[in-house]
């Protein structure tokens, strides 16, 4: 079960990475590349660092891990639970 979670804690992150880091690069090349200019007459320079991205990318991926070495952490120090609450109490009161 813990490589389960780790599998699905680092698929989740990959892809909200891979979705999030151009969809945030377009937001942003949107807002001052397009909006600023014909706003406020400035915009910055935009440079797209593929390095940078790579980064980002192992950084959600190393987040992901440790999500999923907290779910396993977690799992592990639950107690077991009795099925009914009066059996745990000695009977109904």
């Amino acid at each position: 079960m813990a490589a389960q979670l780790r599998w699905l804690a680092l698929v989740l992150t990959g892809t909200v990475a891979l979705v999030a880091l151009p969809l945030g690069v377009w937001l942003t090349w949107v807002l001052v590349g397009r909006i600023n200019p014909l706003a406020f007459g400035w915009s910055l320079p935009m440079a797209v660092y593929p390095g940078f991205w790579l980064e980002m990318l192992v950084l959600c991926l190393a987040i992901g891990l440790a999500i999923a070495t907290l779910m396993r952490r977690q799992l592990h120090g639950v107690a077991a639970v009795p099925a009914m609450a009066n059996v745990a109490g000695g009977g109904e009161r």
